[in-house]
């Protein structure tokens, strides 16, 4: 499972980065129209936020957010 202070962190970042960006915005109205509840549609964007992390960590590029 992993360190519970990251495991922490990151979903703290998720509870709020879905209301700033539109990517993972999109992707939380996605998991509420299907029916999800509020925490496992974050805990979906938790996992969203790590992969998007590793890949701009293996591939060393930047974030840039769609507008």
């Amino acid at each position: 499972r992993g360190s519970k202070y990251l495991r922490w962190s990151i979903h703290q970042v998720s509870s709020g980065i879905w209301r700033w960006d539109k990517t993972f915005g999109d992707y939380y109205s996605k998991k509420i129209n299907e029916g999800k509840h509020h925490y496992v549609a974050i805990g979906h964007i938790d996992k969203k936020l790590v992969r998007v992390i590793f890949s701009l960590l293996k591939n060393k590029q930047s974030f840039i957010p769609q507008k």
